[in-house]
Formats: structure tokens, sequence, C-alpha cells
């Protein structure tokens, strides 16, 4: 699957430490300013890493515009989760952050949401949403990508929304806070895609969703454990859209 690959030119090595990958940070600002985030390395047929095809999210495909991370706890979904916060906290004028999650993440500089939290922070994403779209129509343009192509300097930057813990936040609101909850993440997976807002969501399983509209907004999932696709260790991952299995690929851990 094309749009999940990042290949890098002249990158030659086996390798899964970005730290060991020389340019490494040239790559991924290249890959930021075409709105993608590189996540890990691909696996070859020996099993083994290599440092020229990685597992990249390219916000701009309608396909993946939105993603939901599922596996076990332990399993690697904070850590990928960190690498979307690190890639924004590194190019801040191509990416911005609205966090919620269970625990602190990235050092501690995102720190953890409680339910009624949520609620109240994605009240003002929703206001985010709407200023959005009066930008479009004020270009009078349909969407944040038509903007970019423009050349308008007022294109603002990828927000993503990140709620590390989806399954629990749904499930530990009480059942007004619920409706609300499921109400402002369908909101985000309808309309954000145009105007350049994107879900970044993770659960321990896609059934832990109590909501089934919930779970329709994400063709795009990345799956820690998958039918049929032999992942050995921790960390190791599949990208599975609209229906379709990737390669297994081991997250970036190391940074």
């Amino acid at each position: 699957m094309s749009f999940a690959r990042f290949h890098p030119p002249d990158t030659q090595g086996e390798t899964l430490n970005p730290n060991t990958i020389e340019n490494f940070d040239t790559l991924t600002r290249d890959a930021a300013k075409d709105h993608t985030i590189l996540l890990g390395s691909y696996k070859n047929r020996a099993g083994t890493t290599y440092g020229n095809a990685y597992a990249a999210h390219d916000l701009t495909n309608p396909l993946t515009a939105h993603v939901l991370i599922e596996g076990r706890a332990g399993a690697g979904k904070s850590v990928l989760v960190e690498n979307y916060l690190r890639t924004a906290d590194a190019f801040p004028d191509a990416f911005s952050v609205e966090y919620f999650g269970v625990r602190d993440s990235y050092n501690g500089k995102y720190t953890k949401t409680d339910a009624a939290q949520v609620i109240e922070k994605l009240d003002e994403v929703d206001n985010e949403l709407a200023r959005r779209q009066s930008i479009l129509e004020d270009a009078n343009v349909f969407s944040i990508d038509e903007l970019e192509r423009s050349g308008d300097n007022t294109a603002p930057a990828r927000l993503l929304v990140v709620i590390d813990g989806l399954d629990y936040f749904l499930s530990a609101a009480d059942f007004s806070d619920r409706n609300r909850l499921a109400h402002h993440i369908e909101s985000i997976g309808r309309l954000g895609r145009g105007l350049g807002v994107h879900l970044v969501a993770t659960t321990q399983s896609n059934r832990a969703l109590p909501y089934a509209s919930c779970t329709a907004l994400f063709p795009s999932v990345i799956r820690f454990r998958a039918d049929g696709v032999p992942m050995a260790n921790s960390g190791e991952a599949v990208w599975e859209v609209d229906g379709q299995t990737g390669d297994v690929f081991s997250v970036f851990s190391d940074l």
C-alpha cells in the first residue's frame, strides 16, 4: 500500500533506530512538509527492518485522514502516539495538537485528561472547525488542500486530535457526556478531513467502542495484532485501510 510508505532517496542499511539513520531529521522535515508523519520501519521478507521504506501517515490521503490505533495493553499504542507528538512538537508550522489521554505523554509535556475535561476541550475543537470553515469560505475554496495549493498563507497548520484511550473515555463518561463525546468524535470525523483536523485515537479493541458510528469513521486502522499476520515482537503493527492489510512495520521507539 504505497500511501503508507515513505521512500527517502539513497538510504541504505538495516536499522530501526532513527538516531542511527543519516539525515533522519531532514527526512522527517521533508515528510512533514507534505503533511506526512514517519512512524516506523517496514520489515523485509527476512524479518529484519530496513531504513529505506518507512511506515508513514499521509494526512492528505482521504482514506488515512483519521486513524484508529488498536492493540492490547503494552503492545505499543502509546509509543506510536508519542511519534505523532514528537513530530508535531518538532514542526509547529506544520502541525498542532490537542491531546487527550489516560496518562501523561511525551516526557510529561502532554498531561492526562479526565472525561469531563475531554468534553470541554472538544467543545473548543468544534469552535476550531467553525473557524477553519470561515477561512475556507473567505478564500472561496472547499478544502484546506485546495487552500494550500493556492499558496494562500492563511492556511492553518494541520490539527492532530490525539485521543489515547478512546474506548476508556467513551466508557467512563456518564450517559449524557458519553453522547456528547460521541457527537464530537463524529463531527470531527465527518468534517475534519476537509478542514485539516485529524483524529488519532487508540483503543484496546474496536469492539470496545460502544458506538458503531465512531468505529465507522476510521477506514484506516493500525493494528498491533491482526488475524493471519505474523508479528513476533512487541511494537510491531500493520496498516489496515479500507479492508486491505499492509506489511508489518516496527514502530520507532528509541527517539
